[in-house]
């Protein structure tokens, strides 16, 4: 019964829910390729930090897509977050996986091109982005109209948590 109600407030974010689920399914592959070939490629890449990467994305990503119907956010905010943060999951699980299995660092590289610091820097400009869009995401949790819900108790738990 539970997993059931889980499973419908997935459905209600899709798009949240189906790019968490790519962040595990990258976590493993990048793992597949540890266990047969090791974690070390070239002089910066270390795929490990990769797996921990994707995971723990994937992970927010679709503790995000539990929430979010909670917020009692406007459609056109919805929406608005929704796509920006697919797009940031995009960026950051392509950089972050593609860079590793070129043996560069995906954040401060020391050999990689002029490409690759700008990337990185853009990185780095993404995940101060997706900080700021969830900090305005947590201000709604605290308006006094979402305790009007039928689950106010959980309300107060992601207000709090």
């Amino acid at each position: 019964m539970m997993l059931e109600k889980v499973l419908d407030l997935l459905k209600k974010e899709k798009l949240l829910a189906a790019t968490g689920g790519l962040g595990l399914l990258l976590g493993l592959l990048c793992q597949g390729y540890i266990l047969l070939f090791g974690a070390e490629i070239g002089v910066e890449g270390n795929l490990s930090k990769a797996v921990s990467f994707n995971v723990a994305l994937g992970m927010f990503l679709l503790t995000t897509a539990l929430i979010l119907p909670f917020a009692q956010l406007s459609k056109r905010f919805q929406q608005f977050f929704r796509w920006a943060y697919f797009l940031a999951s995009m960026y950051s699980y392509g950089l972050e996986t593609i860079q590793h299995l070129r043996g560069i660092d995906p954040r401060f590289t020391q050999y990689g091109s002029t490409l690759d610091q700008i990337l990185g820097m853009f990185f780095g400009i993404v995940a101060v982005i997706m900080v700021i869009f969830y900090s305005l995401l947590a201000l709604f949790f605290f308006r006094q109209s979402v305790l009007r819900v039928e689950r106010a108790g959980l309300v107060i738990g992601i207000r709090y948590g």
